[in-house]
């Protein structure tokens, strides 16, 4: 990990979204079966992924992002991808 840390930010994020491209595509283009192993072998790091981003914007007693403030971009755009809209939960 620490490995990684010496890497650009720009180099970093290049890669982390080429692997997500690669990760759908396989998904969406493989059989079931190989899809589906390839979403289980992917499926802790992406969470990990993702609490780790939330992780580093903690928010403190009142609520408020730490790094952020009272409008946590981060936490807005893991919201809206992760959590159902209002319409996926009133359907049947």
């Amino acid at each position: 990990m620490i490995a990684h840390m010496t890497r650009p930010a720009n180099v970093l994020d290049f890669q982390v979204r080429r692997h997500l491209a690669m990760l759908v595509t396989g998904i969406q283009s493989a059989d079931d079966d190989t899809a589906l192993r390839l979403a289980r072998t992917e499926i802790d790091r992406l969470a990990a992924g993702v609490i780790a981003g939330l992780r580093s914007h903690h928010l403190d007693r009142s609520g408020t992002c730490v790094l952020c403030g009272t409008y946590c971009r981060l936490r807005v755009a893991v919201s809206d991808v992760l959590l159902p809209t209002d319409q996926e939960r009133s359907s049947p």
